[in-house]
């Protein structure tokens, strides 16, 4: 394979290696709890938030709250 090839095969990675990271950026959501709480989370995963959203809830507030309720509360991080 000549060494253009290589070059531009290692260069075309990059740019994907790039666009990914770009597009997770983009995705990274979040769910804030009341300030005096201070309860934050962060992900790029959704159901991830729900799940330690609504156990947040229910451990520290007694708050049965939905997944509905949840992605009502997501803001882009």
């Amino acid at each position: 394979m000549p060494a253009h090839a290589v070059h531009a095969a290692g260069m075309e990675k990059a740019i994907d290696a790039w666009k990914e990271v770009t597009t997770m950026a983009e995705k990274l959501k979040k769910v804030e709890c009341e300030p005096k709480c201070g309860f934050l989370i962060r992900s790029h995963d959704e159901r991830e938030i729900i799940e330690i959203a609504t156990k947040h809830a229910k451990l520290a507030h007694s708050m049965a709250i939905t997944e509905k309720d949840v992605r009502g509360m997501l803001k882009d991080a």
